[in-house]
């Protein structure tokens, strides 16, 4: 890919990544409680489409006047201070929708 402008490698990398998860999914039986390998590969697109809408946010906050060393130590805080929220807010966020869709239990009982 030597020579494309960098979004279109990017661009292209996704896709592969897309296809290569695709292709490596197993096909579930049919007793599988786990859903088709149609659903399975949702999810992963799921989570594809939502890191590249998180990058994409946060290339944009990024100060392009900063020199590469600047803007590197501004991407690698980002990613740990980020990362970390990003990790709670999905396990809160699961814990909402666990309790939505199973029903909660109260320990006070």
């Amino acid at each position: 890919m030597t020579g494309l402008p960098a979004q279109h490698t990017a661009a292209v990398n996704l896709t592969v990544l897309r296809s290569r998860v695709a292709s490596r999914l197993p096909v579930a039986s049919p007793s599988s409680a786990s859903g088709t390998h149609e659903e399975r590969l949702g999810v992963f697109e799921a989570y594809i489409d939502a890191a590249d809408q998180i990058a994409q946010f946060e290339v944009a906050d990024l100060d392009g006047e900063a020199d590469r060393d600047s803007l590197l130590s501004q991407m690698v805080v980002g990613q740990v201070l980020f990362g970390q929220l990003l990790a709670t807010l999905s396990r809160l966020a699961e814990e909402h929708h666990s309790t939505a869709r199973l029903g909660g239990s109260n320990s006070d009982d």
